[in-house]
Order: C-alpha cells, then structure tokens, then sequence
C-alpha cells in the first residue's frame, strides 16, 4: 500500500494493544516471530542467535553512519563539537549504558545555546524533457505519452509564469509574510500589517478585543486593484503592539451581496473556541520575547535547538493523533504527548511519526480533515509553542516528523473556515457542483487559481519552515488528480 506524499512505503498495518496510536508500517525485511523449534527446514536456536547477531551489528553500523553524517553538517555549519556530545559513534559508545532504541534512533546533543536553523539551496529549475520521462518505468503508459505531455507543458508554463510575475518559486511560497498579520514598518512607523484576498468583498475592517469589537475609521482596509485588502496598524504609544498578543480577532466583511459577516482571516495563526461558545474566534499570535533555545514559555517565541535527524535508511513510521493518544478520557496536549508518547514511540522502534490533525478544523470528529483554518494549529491541543517544542523534542530523539496535510478538501463551514469568505462559492474553490465533494460534504480547491496555488503551496512550506517538520502525508491524493475523485473507480494496479 503507497504512502501517498510521504517518504517511503507502507508494508503493512497493525494496532499497538495499550496506545491510541496506530502503526502504519513494518520494517521491509522484518518478519513476523518465527517458530524456532527444531523441525526439517528449521533454524537451529544457536543458528537463530548467531542471525540476530549479525542483524544487531548491521544496526549499530547504521545508526553509527547516521551520527557521523549529521557530525559532518554540523561541521560543515562551523557547530563545535564537545568531546562526549554527538561527536562518537554508537559502536564506540559504552554499551552497558545504551537501550536498543539507542541503536536504531541516536538521540542528538548540540552544544549549549546552539540554535538551530534550516539552510536551504536553490530551487531545482524544471527538467528540459518533454514529460514523458517517467514512462521508461512502465512501457504500457505510452499509450498516454501525448496527456503527459500535455500537463508537463501546464506544469511547465505556470512555473515561468511564477517567475516572471512572482520572483521565483522561493518568494511565491512564502505568502503567510505577506498575507495575513506581520509585523513591518509604513511611512516611517513601526506596526502591523494585515492583508486578505477578498475580491468579492465591498469592505471590510478588523474587529476583536483590541477594539472591543467596533471598528473605529483606522480599522477599515483598502483594496488594492488585485482584491487584496491592506491595513496597518501602528504600534501604541508607548511602543506596545495595537493588537495583543493572544487576543481575538476577525474580519468585518460585507460580501458580494451586501451582507455582513465576520470571518477568522484565512492566513490567521491560531484559532480558538471557548468552552462556553460554539463558534471559533482567531487569535492574534505574535509573542513580544524570544525564548532561548529549547526553552517552552507560554509568552515567549519558541526558539528550536535540535537539528532534523539525518534521512533514515528506511522510513518506519507510528501514525498518531496527539488528542487521542492519552489514556485518560481527555484530549491530550501537545506537552503531554512529548513528554510521555514519544520516548514510548521511541522504543516501540520506530524512527518517523506521521501526526494527523495538525491543521485546524472546527468538527473534531473529522479527525482533522475537515480543515477550517489551514495555517492554524489544532489549539484543542495546545499553542503554536507548544507545537514547536514537541517536534524539536521528537528530532532530540531521532525521530523524523511527517505531517498528515489536507490540501485536497476544505470544510464546508462558513463561520469558521474559509468557504464563501468574500461570499462567492468560487473564491478559492471550483463553484457550482464541481467545487463540491459530493460523498465527503466538503469543498474542492481550484488548483488552476493564482491565489489558490499560492495559499497552498505557501502552506505547504510554512508548516516545514515555521514548525520544521520533516514531510508530508498528503490526504485524499486520488481526489486531487481525478475530476471523479477516484469514488466508483477501481484501481487495480494493472
């Protein structure tokens, strides 16, 4: 079974008794316990032992090979290495102090106060082919050579089009720095910036706590002549932020037809539902102070201290849900699941986690794939910070972070998400029945839309950059390439 946009292959599925986190993987190789007993065709015991010793000796040599890949990034990043700190590999490590997990997941050391932060190169330019490289690997699609080629020449046309128009593939998918709330200067004044795509609006202002909810003549945005509303903020007096930190926020719209809503932004951080109201109000997150590296502050920017760990030989990935994975009748938190899941994953022998219900989605019981707010962090589960610690700690530990993303649907919910924002059905989505998914009552994005593609393309990178995780899971892919989403097709591999 593929694992759709992640970074290997599922060879199975099994339920690990006393979680509630499900196993999406057996090591390729691994064998289910063998009947050792002596028989024709057996392996002796002694034969038996002496095979574990050899596959023990493969794996300390592997995870000795990673420890010394990652000690030359770091190297090459000019990072001192302290003797006794990531510097020796797991062979010469006292084995009378090592637990087997130390063997297929190193947990990693950096130097006191290192920061860590993600270097990137440039953007790989498209292939000069016409499209139809890929079918070397199977003669029988060469029947379809002329539809191959025909979508790399689309491919090909929007990415000259994002270069020419945009400045490249890098600034296109950075959207959330310039949409949504950043901080930034204007006419010589330090503030907040916010901007929003709503070309079917006639206005709209920010209302929240900052304003006790009534817009005042400084509230109200313009739009500029592509449908984006701009508005800034400038700082208090005495230098303070116009709108809190953690405070709740959204948008005043009238829509096409003259009718007044409020929506959560669309680029908007974190979004929250109190426990006594039905609908989710967005929040302001934009801390004052930086913490220092690994340090978890609820008032303070999480800084990250651990490098991702170095690409395993083989992926072997626990599929989890964080508010699920408690044993008590609750909704876990982000703090509970790295302090007491993830050395459990850990040993289990796992080296990935793939985490569902990242993106905020205002029904829990869609298990995170009814998203309403695609920038957001499931505040079920705790904050942004929150978030960021748990990772750095999964990567302290040697464990790869891969994320179950939803960009093939949206909820429906107009209160909440982002569905009829400017009160049009064919904003970021199809209109009319094709932007609709008829068996999972959801809306389809228009992947042919300027602003669609960079609101997605965007998120995809923001959850890497922001939050450093390592890859993706990405849902419902049959849905993204198919107009008849894959329902009522057979797909026998044939």
């Amino acid at each position: 079974m593929a694992l759709h946009g992640a970074l290997g292959m599922r060879t199975g599925s099994s339920l690990i008794q006393g979680t509630s986190c499900r196993s999406v993987a057996r090591p390729t190789g691994v064998t289910r316990q063998r009947n050792v007993s002596m028989g024709a065709g057996e392996m002796s015991p002694l034969e038996v032992l002496r095979r574990e010793n050899e596959l023990l000796k493969a794996t300390v040599a592997e995870a000795s090979a990673s420890i010394q890949e990652l000690e030359t990034s770091l190297s090459s990043s000019d990072v001192p290495l302290p003797q006794g700190a990531l510097a020796t590999s797991a062979a010469s490590l006292d084995t009378r102090n090592l637990e087997p997990q130390d063997y297929w997941s190193p947990t990693i050391d950096v130097p006191a106060g290192y920061v860590y932060e993600d270097e990137y190169g440039a953007i790989s330019p498209i292939p000069g082919h016409d499209g139809t490289e890929c079918l070397k690997w199977d003669d029988t699609l060469w029947s379809h050579a002329d539809h191959f080629r025909y979508r790399w020449n689309i491919l090909r046309n929007i990415r000259n089009a994002i270069d020419q128009n945009e400045g490249g593939m890098h600034k296109f998918s950075e959207g959330w720095k310039i949409y949504g709330f950043n901080r930034g200067e204007h006419n010589g004044k330090t503030g907040i910036w916010f901007r929003e795509w709503a070309p079917g609006a006639k206005a709209l202002a920010l209302v929240g706590e900052f304003n006790a909810w009534s817009p005042q003549d400084g509230h109200w945005a313009f739009k500029n002549g592509y449908g984006v509303w701009e508005l800034f903020l400038p700082d208090n007096a005495d230098g303070s932020q116009a709108i809190p930190h953690r405070s709740k926020i959204k948008c005043r719209v009238e829509t096409i037809d003259g009718t007044w809503v409020e929506k959560i932004p669309a680029w908007i951080k974190w979004a929250t539902q109190e426990w006594n109201e039905v609908l989710f109000n967005g929040v302001y997150w934009c801390p004052d102070q930086v913490g220092a590296p690994g340090e978890v502050h609820p008032d303070k920017k999480y800084t990250f201290k651990y490098p991702r760990p170095p690409r395993p030989r083989a992926l072997r990935i626990y599929e989890c849900h964080v508010g699920m994975s408690s044993e008590e009748p609750k909704v876990n938190s982000y703090s509970e699941f790295r302090k007491d899941m993830l050395p459990r994953i850990r040993k289990l022998g796992y080296n990935a986690i793939q985490i569902m219900a990242i993106q905020e989605h205002a029904y829990y019981g869609s298990f995170g794939y009814h998203v309403t707010n695609f920038f957001g962090v499931s505040s079920r589960c705790g904050t942004p910070e929150e978030l960021k610690a748990m990772i750095d700690e999964a990567h302290r530990l040697g464990l790869i972070v891969l994320m179950d993303i939803v960009h093939s649907h949206a909820s429906k919910n107009t209160n909440d998400g982002i569905n009829m924002f400017d009160g049009t059905d064919g904003m970021y989505f199809h209109s009319g029945a094709r932007g609709n998914h008829w068996m999972w009552d959801s809306r389809l994005f228009n992947y042919g839309n300027w602003e669609t593609l960079r609101f997605l393309l965007s998120n995809a990178r923001w959850w890497i950059d922001e939050y450093k995780f390592d890859g993706y899971r990405f849902d419902g892919v049959t849905s993204m390439m198919y107009h008849h989403h894959g329902l009522s097709y057979a797909f026998t591999g044939q």
